[in-house]
């Protein structure tokens, strides 16, 4: 099992960090929203814009807006935050990160230059991003929830990966994972189909070694993983029957975005599905708000132009067709409360197909 940063100290500080959190997002959200309504009352067609510069003369956005930003950072980059937490179990990780592999479950190209618009943020607000450190990947784990333990149930993944099943009644024999990361949904996708020959693709090397360990553990012997760039892989052409990724298209540019369907398309067996959950804000300037301000706050710039971005043309472009929006339930019930009561993030699933 992953050796995950979590002495006593640091398991009290992010314990209070989340009920801090649960504060932001119970407690203030439905002030805020109340006053959002309050300020829209006899204003049709107000946008997020304007809403916001109404709203931000009112205490509760500003406080809403400072707890968002600030609490994730103390989350990483305080003395009790993950990267100290990390650096103080270093050895430990480093020794699971370390452990000998079976031949070809990773492959780490050591040339690859990441992109300026990959290298510029630190995502997430993750001091030096997802390859600042090789402790970069256990951090990143930790802060997606995963110091439980690398078996501990994964619900969102697990549900995409039954999506991906129900929409793929055949099965599939090759799977790639665009922007895999860790292998969050990589694992659960791999193990919906063991047979199933399944590629992690990502940039990041110390996400790619934990994701080969954890898939070591976990026994997936078909499961590899690759350093290269989601929109140049450099795998095979119509190789796959089908192409993922989850919350990647977010954390890049239009252009990017653009790019990497291109290469799905190329990966794509004819008759293939490019299969991407994301988030979609629906259209309400309220929600919007919330949205776009998250991005800003999240260190995530490309939240914003993905949601406007017209993914019709941009499949349609890349050679993909009958490219439709679902969204997607990330828990039971998600879908069916009421907006402005609780902070959830708005899941959605594109899916296209490779003609022929």
């Amino acid at each position: 099992m992953a050796p995950a940063p979590a002495g006593r100290e640091h398991v009290a500080y992010q314990a209070f960090l989340g009920a801090a959190r649960r504060f932001w997002s119970e407690a203030m959200l439905p002030v805020l929203s109340a006053e959002a309504a309050t300020v829209r009352a006899g204003r049709p067609g107000l946008d997020e814009t304007a809403l916001a510069e109404l709203l931000s003369a009112r205490g509760t956005y500003g406080f809403f807006c400072w707890l968002e930003r600030h609490l994730q950072r103390m989350k990483y980059s305080a003395p009790r935050g993950l990267v100290a937490a990390a650096q103080r179990d270093a050895d430990a990780i480093r020794a699971y990160l370390d452990r000998p592999l079976r031949p070809g479950a990773l492959r780490l190209a050591p040339d690859i230059v990441p992109p300026g618009w990959y290298a510029q943020w630190d995502i997430h607000q993750q001091p030096g991003g997802l390859v600042g450190s090789d402790l970069a990947g256990a951090i990143y784990r930790a802060a997606a929830g995963g110091s439980g333990g690398v078996v501990a149930r994964n619900g969102l993944h697990e549900r995409f990966a039954a999506w991906v099943a129900r929409h793929m009644p055949g099965g599939w024999d090759r799977l790639v994972d665009l922007g895999c990361g860790f292998g969050k949904s990589t694992l659960p996708l791999a193990q919906a189909r063991p047979a199933a020959e399944v590629v992690g693709v990502d940039l990041s090397a110390p996400c790619l070694r934990l994701a080969a360990q954890i898939a070591e553990d976990l026994g997936l012997a078909s499961t590899r993983f690759v350093r290269a760039d989601a929109l140049r892989s450099g795998l095979p052409a119509a190789c796959a029957d089908v192409v993922t990724s989850t919350m990647l298209l977010h954390e890049m540019p239009p252009e990017a975005i653009a790019a990497m369907l291109r290469e799905a398309h190329r990966l794509l067996r004819p008759g293939g599905l490019s299969i991407h959950l994301d988030f979609l804000p629906r259209d309400d300037a309220f929600l919007r708000l919330l949205h776009f301000g998250h991005g800003r706050r999240n260190n995530e710039p490309f939240m914003e132009p993905l949601a406007r971005m017209d993914l019709a043309a941009a499949h349609e472009a890349a050679g993909l067709e009958a490219m439709r929006i679902e969204e997607f339930e990330d828990e039971d019930g998600a879908l069916a409360r009421p907006d402005g009561r609780k902070w959830r993030l708005p899941w959605a699933v594109i899916i296209a197909r490779k003609p022929g």
